[in-house]
C-alpha cells in the first residue's frame, strides 16, 4: 500500500486506548455503544487504531466519529482505509476536525522522537 500521508506518523511505544463512537450516519445524530479501542500511531492527520468490528470505509460512506484521546480532546472524522489480519481489522481515521491540544500533544511527540520542527505555529 502506498503511503500517501501528508503528516508524519509516530508509532507509539504503549499503545494508547481510546473510547469511539458513531455519532452521525447518512446525516443524522445517532446513539451507539462507545468502543475502547488501541491506538498504535498518531500524526496530525490521523491515527491507526485495531478493533474486532468491521467498520464501513470510504467518502460514499457518510459515517463520522467523536474520539476522546489524550485527556478528553475530542476529535472528528471518517475512516479511510481498512485491513483485515485475522480475527480483528486495523483501520485508519483521518482527522476532519479537532481541539488545538492534539495539535501541541502531537508536537510534543516528534520532539520527543527527534523530529525538531515546529508543526504548529
Amino acid at each position: 500500500m502506498e503511503n500517501r500521508r501528508i503528516y508524519q506518523r509516530i508509532d507509539l511505544q504503549t499503545p494508547v486506548t481510546a473510547d469511539i463512537y458513531i455519532y452521525k450516519l447518512e446525516g443524522r445524530e445517532i446513539e451507539s455503544k462507545k468502543i475502547r479501542v488501541p491506538i498504535e500511531n498518531v500524526g496530525l492527520g490521523g491515527f491507526s487504531y485495531r478493533s474486532n468490528l468491521n467498520f464501513p470505509i470510504g467518502e460514499d460512506v457518510p459515517v463520522l466519529f467523536k474520539v476522546y484521546l489524550l485527556t478528553g480532546i475530542t476529535l472528528y472524522g471518517e475512516i479511510v482505509w481498512k485491513k483485515e489480519e485475522e480475527e480483528e481489522y486495523n483501520y485508519g481515521f483521518k482527522i476532519t476536525s479537532c481541539d488545538m491540544r492534539y495539535f501541541l500533544h502531537c508536537e510534543g511527540l516528534l520532539n520527543r522522537q527527534g523530529v525538531k520542527k515546529n508543526l504548529v505555529m
